[in-house]
């Protein structure tokens, strides 16, 4: 026969089970990407755009503190801008659906000094 604790443990458990299937995997993390939440408000901002475009000048990461990993999750594609060839080999392998070009960019013609650290995404 069986006790009425085990019926217990054994529903919370298949309940528990159930939630983790159709919740997001990140649930219980943060619910964002970028690193202040940037990508959360252009979201709420972009919600009626039928565009489904961007461009991110200095990318980074393809996943981590990624300004457009989330749209590009909800079926947009764009182009990732990075000066550090590093980034875009990744960006070229994990996101190869965009268009990822490694150059630096800025407002003046000519060469520039490139600076990285070992936190990159403050690469300047």
């Amino acid at each position: 026969m069986w006790k009425s604790d085990n019926i217990v443990k054994i529903l919370k458990h298949k309940i528990y089970k159930l939630i983790l299937n159709i919740a997001p995997k990140n649930i219980y993390s943060r619910k964002y990407y970028s690193q202040n939440a940037e990508d959360i408000l252009l979201r709420s901002l972009l919600r009626n755009d039928n565009n489904k475009f961007y461009v991110d000048v200095g990318c980074n990461h393809p996943f981590r503190d990624n300004n457009s990993i989330l749209f590009y999750s909800m079926g947009w594609r764009g182009i990732n801008i990075d000066a550090n060839s590093d980034v875009i080999r990744t960006f070229n392998k994990l996101r190869p659906t965009d268009k990822n070009v490694n150059c630096g960019v800025s407002d003046e013609d000519g060469t520039m000094s490139f600076y990285m650290f070992q936190n990159s995404s403050v690469n300047t």
